[in-house]
C-alpha cells in the first residue's frame, strides 16, 4: 500500500457531534475510489458500520476508524460525541494525535479488520 509522505491530510471536516453529525455520514455511503478515510474520535464513541463484509467496530479516541477506497459504510453515534473525518489519497496512518493521520508506522488490514465473518 502506498504510504503518504505529507504531514497533512488532503480534506478534513468540522468537528461533529452527535446533534451535528451530517445526515449523509449516518446512511449508507462509499468513499470515492483511490480516496483512503479515517475517522478519529475526540470524545466518546461512534460505531462504523461496514456494508461489504458486513462488519461493525466501536471508535473511541484511541481507535479511529480506517476507510478504505470505494468502501460501503456508516455511521452512528453511541450516545453524546465528537469526531471528525478527513480524506487523502495515499494509505494513511492511524496512531497518533486525533487530528493527525499519518503518525503510525505501518497498517495491517488483518489486525485492524479482524477475521472476516463466515
Amino acid at each position: 500500500m502506498k504510504r503518504s509522505s505529507a504531514s497533512e491530510p488532503s480534506h478534513s471536516t468540522p468537528v461533529f457531534d452527535q446533534a451535528t453529525l451530517p445526515a449523509a455520514l449516518r446512511r449508507e455511503r462509499r468513499t470515492e475510489p483511490g480516496v483512503w478515510g479515517v475517522i478519529r474520535m475526540l470524545e466518546a464513541q461512534v460505531q462504523l458500520s461496514f456494508m461489504d463484509p458486513p462488519q461493525t467496530k466501536i471508535l473511541s479516541r484511541g481507535s479511529p476508524g480506517l476507510l478504505l477506497p470505494d468502501q460501503p459504510h456508516l455511521v452512528e453515534p453511541i450516545g453524546a460525541c465528537a469526531c471528525r473525518s478527513s480524506s487523502t489519497n495515499d494509505c494513511p496512518r492511524l496512531d497518533g494525535p486525533p487530528d493527525s493521520m499519518f503518525d503510525a508506522p505501518s497498517f495491517d488490514g488483518d489486525q485492524y479488520f479482524g477475521a472476516t465473518p463466515a
